[in-house]
């Protein structure tokens, strides 16, 4: 689809539109690709040793990731310019689900009942802007993840390198290491009910108005299978997700009555 006429040197609007989480903004969206979409610098996990930090180099020998120690991230040179910048930034993909779905059932055994609610979506993606303050010591004043204690233990893919200054940019370059799948099956919810109307019918007169009396417990988002590291990946929007308040566990109690 079109999205706005080229100008004089023929070049066509390009928006960064779709939510920012502190100075992270990870959305690009221009002709022919999809809205909203993604646009990082990759990253290939965490340097190992020194040695691959100091064979990580441009065509002249110098070191892409000057500033790279053990347990940092290495960012991918798209570009091949010797250095990480948003040039360096590609497509990739949306948070736009690849499909929803929900199904539900129910059993009943005399005057006793169970009904179920399955929700989920699949093939999601999913940026956690919600690490960017959670594991970024750089940052003074928020509460860290537990998830930071992972760190400790030697180069970990999950938790890069942690400094009070960042120099390598692994919290403040806008890449994949954000990036992560958004699927997720839920248990929407279970409803259980019993019939008390036959004690009821035992009036006559009851029985002839055809009175109920019915006792119903319910549990909304019971439980949520999902890998994404995050909250809640029922984030919605764009798929920002910068600490998205979750959905509620609801459990009710219910009456209804007939006469």
């Amino acid at each position: 689809s079109n999205i706005g006429s080229a100008d004089a040197y023929g070049n066509k609007p390009i928006w960064t539109d779709g939510g920012s989480f502190k100075d992270l903004r990870p959305f690009r969206t221009e002709e022919g690709k999809p809205l909203y979409s993604y646009y990082l610098v990759k990253s290939e996990g965490v340097f190992r040793s020194q040695g691959e930090i100091d064979n990580y180099v441009d065509q002249q020998g110098n070191k892409i990731q000057p500033n790279a120690q053990v347990g940092d991230l290495k960012f991918v040179d798209e570009n091949g310019d010797g250095k990480i910048n948003s040039s360096d930034k590609v497509y990739m993909g949306n948070a736009m689900p690849k499909v929803t779905y929900s199904f539900s059932g129910g059993l009943q055994w005399k005057d006793l009942s169970f009904n179920i609610m399955f929700q989920g979506v699949g093939g999601v993606k999913l940026f956690n802007a919600y690490k960017f303050v959670t594991l970024n010591e750089s940052l003074s004043s928020f509460n860290r993840s537990r998830e930071i204690l992972k760190a400790m233990n030697g180069p970990s893919d999950e938790v890069p390198r942690i400094s009070a200054k960042d120099a390598n940019g692994n919290f403040s370059t806008e890449s994949d290491y954000y990036l992560e799948k958004g699927d997720y099956l839920r248990i929407k919810n279970i409803t259980l009910t019993y019939s008390l109307s036959n004690l009821l019918y035992k009036c006559g007169y009851l029985k002839e108005r055809k009175s109920l009396l019915d006792v119903s417990f319910s549990v909304d988002n019971l439980a949520t299978f999902t890998s994404y590291s995050g909250i809640d990946p029922e984030v919605g929007g764009t798929g920002l997700d910068g600490g998205q308040y979750p959905v509620s566990r609801t459990f009710s109690f219910g009456l209804k009555m007939k006469f």
